[in-house]
């Protein structure tokens, strides 16, 4: 098993609550896009991009990605998925250049907009996060990954109501939709509603279904915050390392001896954020 770091048993959403309101790049986005009639040499250059992505090269991907940037240089596709890969690598100023860089090709699109906001969200910036996931909502009012990182945004200001609004909202537009639901539970945690985050988390991790890792370990977090060690470190053990699950748990103990102060929440809440992407 891998050792991890401490943060990543976190989890709480940096890089859980970004991962799941991430957004399709690429060729993905083509199906969603009417008036977009991309050539066949465009649509095969971002399938063969994103499945690059998707197999783990990312910086193969960001390399796929500039070539296609340059031979269609008017469309806002390939900087959509640009700015994805230079996200996921965290190399911020350069995904937001290429968010920017779509927005002056098509002023209306959401999907750059919720690239801009992730990437606030990852610099711990979730005012200027929630703008530009307003601004995404304003020229597309369901748009799904929109409403979800709102609620990100939300939640890390301190408003969890708010937040869980658009998480349910996410919900009733996409049934099941994984990530709305596991966001939900993190919201519900973050404010001290272990007890209700538990089921949720128990009800996720047992779905068949990729991110399960990430999933067992919010179960393992809201566990040990929750006393009951002995349960988290069994969940834990499914992914970690002994070392791993060693220091998480030390780490789980310290959270919930934040969570008996008064401002305990406050505490975690930053605690969380601190793990970044």
């Amino acid at each position: 098993m891998r050792t991890v770091s401490l943060h990543f048993a976190i989890l709480l959403a940096l890089p859980l609550m970004l991962g799941a309101c991430s957004h399709p790049s690429g060729l993905g986005q083509l199906a969603g896009m009417a008036s977009a009639k991309p050539s066949l040499e465009l649509a095969t250059g971002l399938r063969i991009a994103e499945a690059t992505r998707n197999g783990g090269d990312n910086q193969a991907a960001i390399t796929l990605y500039r070539q296609i940037v340059a031979a269609h240089p008017t469309s806002p596709l390939p900087l959509l998925g640009l700015g994805d890969a230079l996200y996921e690598g965290r190399a911020f100023d350069e995904a937001i250049a290429a968010y920017q860089a779509a927005l002056r090709l098509d002023t209306g699109n959401p999907d750059a907009q919720v690239g801009i906001g992730r990437v606030n969200l990852a610099r711990n910036l979730p005012g200027e996060a929630l703008a530009a996931f307003d601004r995404a909502l304003a020229d597309a009012p369901q748009h799904a990954a929109a409403l979800n990182g709102r609620g990100v945004a939300l939640d890390l200001m301190g408003m969890p109501e708010e937040a869980r609004a658009m998480y349910r909202q996410v919900q009733t537009l996409q049934p099941g939709n994984r990530g709305a639901r596991n966001n939900l539970a993190l919201s519900m945690l973050l404010a001290g509603d272990k007890e209700q985050a538990i089921p949720l988390f128990r009800e996720l991790s047992a779905e068949r279904s990729a991110g399960q890792e990430r999933i067992r370990q919010n179960l393992a977090l809201a566990l040990g915050m929750s006393g009951r060690m002995d349960a988290a470190a069994e969940v834990a053990r499914m992914d970690l390392s002994p070392e791993a699950v060693k220091e998480n748990l030390a780490y789980y103990a310290m959270l919930r001896s934040l969570d008996r102060q008064a401002d305990g929440h406050a505490a975690i809440a930053r605690a969380v954020n601190a793990s970044g992407t």
